[in-house]
């Protein structure tokens, strides 16, 4: 069976306010994911080392959904092939947030033919839907004008940003409550003299 597992680690860090805040709207953040062949034969865009006809899957593309209807995307050429045990891993993307909310993570894969024999996996393991395949027109060069796409049914990574807003009223209320404390620690100081 012809079966891969999607690993992904975010890193939301990024930058003096992402140390401090975490992730914020406008900051960077980065990600890697690796592919693992967890089947028993081998997966990738073509079917052998050397041939040139078609594989299981000929790219991935991974989408940012933010809740204010933005998206990061980045699409990759799948691996020509991946042998039963091997894994693969993407080169670290970092993109912005585009907005406060939780970013979901999904998955898309692309091939030049219908009927997609790929079971998808997470890092627990569990069984990923794929999603019914549709026609995205495109010039596909030696191969025609279509290729199909399917959506994977699950969020693989996610991550909680907070606005700009937030951010700055945490810090005026850090700022606020340390003038309170000085004030109190002064007004003791003086009323013991």
């Amino acid at each position: 069976m012809k079966q891969v597992q999607l690993n992904v680690s975010v890193s939301t860090r990024k930058g003096l306010i992402g140390r401090i805040f975490g992730p914020v709207e406008g900051t960077m953040y980065s990600y890697t994911v690796t592919i693992k062949n967890t089947g028993d034969e081998p997966v990738g865009s073509r079917w052998a080392a050397t041939s040139a006809y078609p594989g299981d899957v000929e790219s991935i593309e991974f989408v940012w959904d933010f809740p204010n209807g933005q998206a990061n995307h980045r699409q990759f050429p799948f691996p020509d092939q991946i042998a039963p045990g091997d894994s693969y891993a993407f080169p670290a993307i970092e993109h912005k947030v585009l907005s406060s909310g939780f970013g979901l993570l999904t998955a898309r894969l692309r091939r030049l033919q219908q009927g997609l024999k790929l079971r998808v996996t997470n890092e627990s393991g569990q069984v990923i839907a794929i999603g019914d395949s549709f026609e995205e027109e495109t010039n596909v060069p030696g191969h025609g004008f279509s290729r199909y796409v399917a959506d994977l049914r699950f969020a693989f990574g996610s991550f909680r940003a907070a606005s700009r807003g937030e951010v700055y009223q945490l810090i005026l209320i850090t700022i606020a409550t340390t003038a309170l404390v000085a004030n109190v620690a002064i007004g003791i100081m003086n009323y013991v003299k």
